[in-house]
């Protein structure tokens, strides 16, 4: 998918994302590997200095942007994210770089990957001062 997205053949990579979403089993994997292809469309779509990216293209960019954030909700309604490599995934997945400043995105990894956890320490005990051996 990513190769049809970079050479400009957007609607064949997302295409080919709806062919996985319709084949994916119940465990999820097949609709967030079709969430990333439409993430890379979204990004190629929008590729060019941001002068040079037309109204329709923008729109394009972020209807693709918006379906890739769907498909990884379905992800995670389907238990998907349960699995840490999963949860892991999401996180540094390069293929979905262009759905990281999206709001709907970061709640979306806010929602399935826990804060980090932090330990408690208990403050150290003051140790008995020991007189020098005379």
């Amino acid at each position: 998918m990513g190769g049809l997205a970079q050479r400009g053949k957007y609607a064949d990579a997302a295409a080919t994302a709806e062919k996985l979403v319709a084949l994916d089993s119940t465990d999820g994997d097949g609709v967030y590997w079709a969430a990333g292809g439409y993430a890379l469309c979204s990004a190629a779509v929008a590729a060019k200095p941001p002068a040079e990216v037309s109204a329709d293209e923008k729109q394009l960019s972020e209807r693709y942007a918006a379906r890739a954030v769907e498909l990884l909700k379905q992800t995670e309604a389907a238990g998907y994210f349960k699995n840490a490599n999963n949860r892991i995934a999401l996180q540094y997945e390069h293929n979905l770089d262009a759905l990281r400043s999206r709001d709907d995105f970061k709640n979306l990894l806010s929602e399935v990957t826990p804060a980090p956890a932090t330990e408690k320490v208990a403050p150290a005990k003051p140790q008995a001062e020991v007189a020098p051996a005379g």
